[in-house]
């Protein structure tokens, strides 16, 4: 449902609840490590829904990659650009004031330690950006 185009937002947002309980078990932990794509999933769809659900979003990744050091999950995270979704999410309105804030914190340190040769940089995660940036005259 997570990697469905089509899937109503309601449903995502469910789906990210669902998860976040989840990912709380053993049979959970393994189950999102063993998805090639749940973790990339989870990663597009942070700021895509609800308050709610992108802190639910946040719990998962969080679990998988800094309470579980999954290296599987960290390394998917990584490459679909976690980094900057993480980073959005922090700034955002989202977790202000909580412990979701703290979480993103966590995962921005985890996902730029832990992840080698992603993006071909040693040690680093790659962050893409379109931004232009534009000096005054």
């Amino acid at each position: 449902m997570m990697s469905s185009k089509n899937a109503a937002i309601s449903v995502v947002e469910k789906s990210l609840k669902i998860l976040s309980i989840v990912c709380t078990c053993a049979d959970g932990q393994s189950a999102l490590s063993g998805d090639q794509k749940c973790a990339g999933a989870i990663v597009e769809r942070l700021m895509k829904v609800s308050k709610t659900a992108t802190e639910d979003a946040v719990v998962v990744l969080w679990s998988m990659c800094c309470l579980f050091r999954d290296e599987k999950v960290v390394e998917k995270v990584a490459r679909s650009n976690g980094v900057t979704k993480v980073l959005l999410v922090m700034q955002s309105e989202v977790g202000e004031g909580n412990c979701v804030r703290r979480m993103c914190g966590d995962l921005i340190k985890v996902l730029r330690r832990g992840c080698k040769n992603v993006g071909g940089f040693s040690g680093a995660v790659s962050y893409e950006t379109k931004t232009t940036h534009i000096m005054p005259c």
